[in-house]
């Protein structure tokens, strides 16, 4: 019964990192021009998503933390589980299953899927990550702060370009 939980565990864990890796693609995926459109139509999830959009170092700090969680946990579950099942190569089987996995159903397909669907899923899970980044606060400010800083010693900015004219016009 043990195993069968575990096993349990560890779908949901790898679930949860599609989930975060594929949000971060479909956030990064909606301009802001976009955001302020869904917000003036008030649609549900607008005005979560335009808190994330607002504030680019918090939103991916968040997701990431979310994702390297999920990923770390998911690793280290597999892991104990295939010392347990196998003596001899424990590590490797953990190792290549676990990357196998989170390749395909943690970051390809999950990225893909929502590249070609971002402003749907976008503002359906923007709630999601927002209560996750509010519940998770003191890292994510932690990581926030580390990003800013990073960033400004590198004379960047962190705001995103401003549309194009040419983009505008496609509008």
């Amino acid at each position: 019964m043990q195993l069968e939980f575990e096993l349990l565990i560890l779908i949901v864990l790898i679930g949860l990192s599609g989930f975060f890796s594929g949000l971060e693609v479909a956030l990064v995926g909606v301009r802001r021009s976009k955001v302020q459109q869904m917000l003036n139509k008030k649609l549900p999830g607008s005005s979560s998503l335009h808190k994330l959009k607002s504030n680019p170092s918090r939103m991916m700090a968040s997701v990431n933390l979310g994702n390297n969680l999920v990923n770390v946990a998911a690793t280290a579950l597999a892991t104990a589980i295939a010392l347990r099942l196998f003596d001899n190569g424990a590590l490797a089987i953990a190792i290549g299953v676990m990357t196998f996995l989170i390749l395909v159903f943690g970051e390809i397909t999950p990225k893909t899927y929502c590249n070609a669907n971002a402003a749907k899923i976008a503002l359906r899970y923007s709630r999601v990550l927002l209560a996750f980044s509010y519940a998770f606060y003191p890292i994510v400010w932690v990581f926030e702060q580390i990003t800013k800083g990073i960033i400004k010693l590198t004379g960047s900015s962190q705001e995103p370009p401003r549309l194009t004219e040419e983009e505008i016009k496609g509008v």
